[in-house]
């Protein structure tokens, strides 16, 4: 049987200009990767040799002398996979035709099954961006720190955030030349870090003596803190476990080099391909006396 069935969506006296959805309200996986939109649903990718682009080649020059030439290196292409993300929901003719106001069944599965596969690519790049082993190949500067090793900026009296993120925006600096433009954290690890007295003291003869995103964006320098602040759920469909809501992005930080828009020739963090666009298809199932929403992403 279809889920919602008629008693579902149809209630006496239902308040028609009232309806509450629970859903993540931010969503920051697009900020990370940003999306590249590509013709093929596979193709190659050319990287460059970096110490290419850093090595002094240029000389002086004589006129009428052979000019000084130079050369800069393909390294092996990289490539790139489009795969289909996708999910369905049916509706019943039954149902939308009791279904009272506010209810909006085929608009209301197509809500959902979209919020699904943002929740679901939210979650695949909080996993990436965090996993030393999927970024050990990009960067020198991924340790997963465990243990006593964990920098522990709950610890007020021993931790320094400070020092800590001007040591990793100095390593970042030493990879790539650039100084990191984005942060990321968990809000877990916001809401300690917020509290720190070391921060607090920085701000303490400010008109609020309260530390925002915005103020400790100005603080540590870097022009944009993003914080990670969706959910999902961990117990199974159905399942008589009791409903547990776990955070996406945990309790890391990132600092990173994010270009401010995709562009070729412009290295990042990590780029998105995507083939076309996200669509809705409705199909109809008459024996069933229903139509299937769904929702696919490439």
């Amino acid at each position: 049987m279809p889920n919602p069935t008629m008693n579902d969506v149809h209630t006496n006296a239902l308040l028609s200009n009232v309806s509450i959805a629970y859903r993540n309200a931010d969503y920051i996986a697009d900020q990370i990767w940003p999306r590249i939109r590509v013709e093929k649903q596979s193709d190659s990718i050319a990287k460059y040799i970096k110490s290419d682009w850093f090595r002094i080649n240029a000389q002086v020059w004589a006129p009428g002398a052979k000019k000084p030439t130079g050369e800069y290196r393909l390294d092996t292409a990289d490539s790139y996979n489009c795969v289909s993300w996708a999910l369905s929901h049916l509706v019943a003719d039954s149902v939308v035709a009791n279904a009272d106001a506010p209810f909006r069944p085929r608009a209301e599965a197509t809500e959902w099954l979209t919020d699904q596969i943002m929740l679901a690519y939210e979650y695949r790049v909080a996993a990436k961006v965090f996993s030393a082993t999927e970024m050990s190949g990009y960067t020198a500067g991924v340790t997963a720190l465990t243990g006593g090793a964990q920098v522990a900026w709950d610890t007020y009296e021993t931790s320094d955030p400070m020092k800590d993120i001007d040591a990793m925006m100095a390593l970042i600096r030493g990879q790539i030349a650039r100084e990191p433009n984005v942060m990321v954290m968990g809000v877990q690890v916001w809401d300690k870090l917020k509290q720190h007295p070391d921060l607090l003291d920085r701000i303490k003869y400010t008109q609020t003596g309260i530390m925002t995103e915005g103020i400790f964006q100005s603080m540590i320098g870097i022009p944009k803190v993003l914080i990670g602040r969706s959910m999902y759920a961990a117990n199974e469909e159905g399942s008589s476990a009791q409903e547990t809501l776990s955070y996406i992005w945990g309790k890391s930080v990132l600092l990173a080099w994010i270009p401010p828009r995709p562009n070729l020739m412009t290295p990042s963090l990590g780029y998105t391909f995507q083939w076309g666009d996200r669509a809705t298809q409705e199909y109809r199932y008459d024996e069933e006396e229903a139509t299937k929403v769904a929702v696919t992403e490439w």
